[in-house]
């Protein structure tokens, strides 16, 4: 006859209970493993990130900036500046730990405001489609708000994500306008 210690009974339990209620995770785990571990210490960002020393980088006609949240609920806003362009694109893309999504919103104000909204696919370095914003002034400059916040993924923080603004015009400035505590409502 075969046998079971208490422990491999316990461990057999919990699989088939999951499976018949339908869990998504069928695994039983003691313990974390090495990598899981070194990423909870050192958050969901690349080494040496810090929210407060980033530095935006220009190539060509796009603006790359990266995007650090302290923990869920938050909202990082950025003032962005483009001369000679009547339209702006803004992608977003997951950093680091696989699976989290974001979520990346650019407003524009002028007497025909718009807003657009666009979320990370949810793995690594994928980039989103792009949210597009419009000017209807006369002038050639363009002034937008852009806006991340995380929605939902695996929950290690402080955690990234990489944004690139996109004109057919000149180069773009970007200034971060700081964080906020609160639950970002699309649009």
């Amino acid at each position: 006859m075969f046998r079971l210690s208490m422990k491999a009974w316990k461990r057999c339990a919990v699989v088939v209970c999951g499976a018949v209620l339908g869990l998504a995770s069928l695994g039983y785990a003691e313990g974390s493993s090495d990598e899981e571990a070194q990423a909870r210490s050192d958050g969901n960002v690349r080494a040496g990130a810090d929210a407060r020393t980033w530095r935006p980088e220009h190539q060509g006609n796009q603006l790359r900036f990266s995007c650090i949240l302290e923990r869920p609920g938050q909202v990082r806003r950025f003032a962005v500046t483009c001369s000679g362009t009547k339209q702006i694109d803004v992608k977003a893309a997951d950093c680091c730990i696989p699976g989290d999504h974001w979520q990346v919103k650019v407003k524009s104000w002028d007497f025909k405001p718009n807003t657009a909204v666009a979320t990370t696919p949810g793995s690594d370095g994928d980039f989103s489609v792009p949210a597009r914003v419009f000017t209807y002034s006369s002038s050639r400059n363009m002034n937008a708000l852009v806006e991340c916040s995380y929605l939902h993924g695996v929950n290690v923080f402080p955690a990234q994500t990489d944004l690139i603004v996109e004109t057919n015009g000149s180069t773009c400035s970007v200034e971060d306008l700081g964080l906020s505590n609160e639950l970002d409502r699309s649009p």
